[in-house]
């Protein structure tokens, strides 16, 4: 349902704690801290069909959001951490 980015190695701990806040929260979610370029991250998750990709960069950290990229959209969008996790719990439970 959700993969996790993040920008760099120094953004690890942050990414670790939203994956998390996403899995407490019954979300399947996974981080991809492969050491490659974001670009390839995100056309991975993209190919892989991933619903939400999460980028996490400087400003992501310091404000406690996250950059949402959904499937089959071009378009970022930014949150609260916990206002995308009940987003998503939302979205799950209204398709049971």
């Amino acid at each position: 349902q959700v993969e996790v980015i993040h920008v760099s190695d120094a953004h690890t701990p942050y990414a670790e704690s939203v994956l998390l806040k996403l899995r407490h929260a019954g979300i399947r979610a996974s981080l991809n801290n492969r050491n490659e370029k974001l670009g390839k991250k995100i056309r991975e998750g993209q190919m892989r069909k991933v619903p939400y990709i999460l980028v996490l960069g400087d400003k992501e950290k310091e404000s406690g959001s996250v950059t949402v990229r959904c499937y089959g959209s071009e378009k970022l969008e930014e949150y609260p951490v916990n206002d995308f996790v009940e987003k998503v719990r939302d979205q799950i439970r209204d398709k049971q």
